[in-house]
């Protein structure tokens, strides 16, 4: 890659020519082998699946770089099926590099709070009852389940009724992707758990109590919030060009 014009690269890859643009250096990772590529406009379901996978795991590599490189792709490709399956890798790419990792933490549970001792703990506490699991989200990941009460994150403890409003915001003071320490009683044992936060979702706190969600309907209003924020993300990069 190194012989390769800074500004302008043009590349045959199994004996289909396309432009790439290198937005004012050569790629740091070789992109996935003309073979790989070939396959993402297959005619075979699985040898697309495995294609986009492969060029997704590169991606992650070099996520800055690849975001720009991907967009050509998707904009330029000749095959119809390849671009969908680069818009596809680069929507996964924007979702992680940038809308998970930006907005305020969020773990997943329904809570209520829940007075409890703790083991080493003269005094008694007030734990963060999860009544229930949001599936898919950074509690479900976690292996967090009902009946679990958080009784520690980060070092903090909680002594009275203000635990769950206290609780709720020092998570929300957290990034998306950062990783959580929480200690929590399990069948009245002590554990401790790593929990990689989420982005937290619009009007996530409406359910701290009182009835449970319909789980179907915040994850259908999760998957629409990030398709809303790549489209628009796509849009602004079109319009940039």
């Amino acid at each position: 890659m190194s012989s390769i014009s800074s500004k302008r690269l043009t590349a045959i890859r199994g004996g289909v020519g396309f432009i790439m643009v290198a937005w004012g250096s050569a790629l740091a990772l070789e992109p996935p082998a003309a073979e790989i590529l070939g396959q993402l406009g297959s005619e075979n379901f699985k040898e697309r699946q495995t294609a986009q996978s492969v060029l997704l795991e590169w991606a992650r590599k070099n996520p800055a770089e690849a975001k720009n490189w991907l967009l050509e792709r998707a904009l330029n490709d000749g095959d119809p099926e390849a671009r969908r399956r680069y818009t596809a890798v680069l929507r996964e790419l924007v979702i992680d590099v940038d809308y998970l990792q930006d907005g305020e933490g969020y773990v997943g549970i329904l809570m209520a709070p829940a007075p409890v001792m703790v083991p080493g703990d003269a005094l008694a506490r007030m734990g963060i009852r999860a009544t229930l699991v949001v599936p898919g989200t950074a509690a479900a990941a976690s292996g967090l389940v009902p009946g679990d009460v958080i009784v520690e994150v980060g070092g903090q403890v909680w002594r009275d009724l203000t635990a769950v409003d206290e609780f709720s915001r020092q998570i929300r003071k957290y990034k998306p992707g950062q990783k959580v320490t929480m200690k929590l009683l399990r069948n009245e044992k002590l554990e401790s758990i790593e929990v990689v936060l989420g982005r937290r979702p619009p009007e996530s706190g409406m359910f701290m109590f009182g009835e449970a969600p319909d789980t179907a309907a915040l994850a259908m209003e999760a998957e629409l919030a990030k398709d809303t924020y790549f489209r628009k993300w796509f849009k602004e990069r079109i319009e940039a060009k």
